[in-house]
Formats: structure tokens, C-alpha cells, sequence
């Protein structure tokens, strides 16, 4: 089995400016976050990716407790607005490496994205993703 310093390694070779292993108990999962989408973003409720569709911060500090490990990833100096093709790029190699890292055993591998996805033109939150794999 390849360790997580050779994946941090794989994902800053394919573009991403950072990619550190972190405890999971470090990472902070704050309930604001949610109220600043509903409150502060225009595509709240257009997004299968976003609230209220998304996990809520509860379910998601659950499920991050059950892990020993964590690879987090940045694209650094982005704005969805002016390069929405950099989301999609992070989307992407994060997909892309969560199914590399559990073929390779690691059955518990799950990623994680921020944001709106960009895959579809417009997200029909009355339908199925069409892009589960990569959103």
C-alpha cells in the first residue's frame, strides 16, 4: 500500500498548490458556515453540492471523527466567479485520487469539496446528480 505522503505528493504534481496529511481531530467544523451560504451566496438551494442538500455540519463532524487520517488539498489564489474551471479542476483530481487511494486499500477513502459544483451548465436538484463520481 502507497501512504498518504505519496498521494500529497501525486496531488501536488497534478496542480494543486498544497496537500498536507492532518488529523481529523483537528478539523474545525463550524455551524456559521451553513448560514453564511443560506445568508451570503446567491446559488444557496441551487446546488446538490451546497445547503441545504449537502451534509449538515453535525453529520459531517461524525463522519470526520471516524477517520485516523486526512490529505487536505488547495488550489491556492482562486475565485469561483472568475475561474470557475479551477473548481472543477479540484473537484476532479480529488475524485480522481479518492478512487486511486481506495482501489489501492484503503476502502475508507472519501473526498470532500467545497463550493458549487460546475460540472452540469445548470444543477437539477429535483433530479439525481449526473456527476456523483467527480461532484
Amino acid at each position: 500500500m502507497l501512504t498518504l505522503d505519496t498521494y500529497a505528493e501525486k496531488a501536488k504534481s497534478l496542480g494543486l498548490s498544497k496537500a498536507e496529511i492532518i488529523a481529523p481531530e483537528n478539523v474545525v467544523v463550524g455551524n456559521w458556515v451553513r448560514l453564511k451560504c443560506q445568508f451570503g451566496c446567491g446559488g444557496y438551494g441551487e446546488y446538490l453540492t451546497c445547503p441545504p442538500y449537502s451534509p449538515t455540519p453535525d453529520y459531517t463532524k461524525k463522519m470526520i471523527g471516524e477517520y485516523s487520517k486526512g490529505l487536505l488539498m488547495q488550489i491556492e489564489n482562486i475565485s469561483l466567479t472568475d475561474r470557475p474551471g479551477q473548481g472543477s479542476k479540484l473537484r476532479k483530481i480529488v475524485a480522481d485520487l479518492e478512487r486511486e487511494i481506495f482501489l489501492d486499500g484503503y476502502y475508507k477513502a472519501f473526498g470532500m469539496a467545497s463550493g458549487p459544483c460546475r460540472f452540469c451548465k445548470a444543477c437539477d436538484t429535483n433530479e439525481p446528480c449526473k456527476h456523483p463520481y467527480k461532484a
